[in-house]
């Protein structure tokens, strides 16, 4: 199976087509546009304009988050499962320090809370 680009990724906004475009490693990934190239100036409101460039920014930063943070949360889920299956674990205050830890840094990652 092929690798994904490597994290973190990132992303851009071209000040000629003012589309953003998604980045990781230097390899483009995606350029995100939306219903605002289709909007006619003429017949459309700044409002609406604005309201179609805050959503592009929205989807565009979602994505970004969900793809930096996958790794965190997906090992943080591993251990956590590892520690309610495991007997050992179970009753090792240190190890479920550190896995508490690690399932908060990775779901405030995943919020946009830390930025990295």
């Amino acid at each position: 199976m092929t690798e994904h680009t490597t994290t973190p990724w990132k992303s851009w906004e071209d000040p000629f087509t003012a589309r953003l475009h998604i980045e990781g490693d230097s390899t483009q990934i995606a350029v995100m546009s939306s219903e605002l190239e289709m909007l006619d100036p003429e017949d459309s409101s700044p409002d609406e304009r604005e309201q179609a460039r805050n959503t592009v920014d929205a989807n565009a930063e979602f994505l970004i988050r969900a793809v930096n943070c996958h790794h965190e949360l997906l090992a943080a889920l591993k251990q956590t499962l590892d520690a309610l299956y495991n007997e050992t674990t179970k009753s090792n205050s240190v190890w479920i320090s550190t896995t508490k830890h690690m399932a908060s840094a990775a779901i405030a990652k995943a919020e946009g809370k830390v930025t990295q």
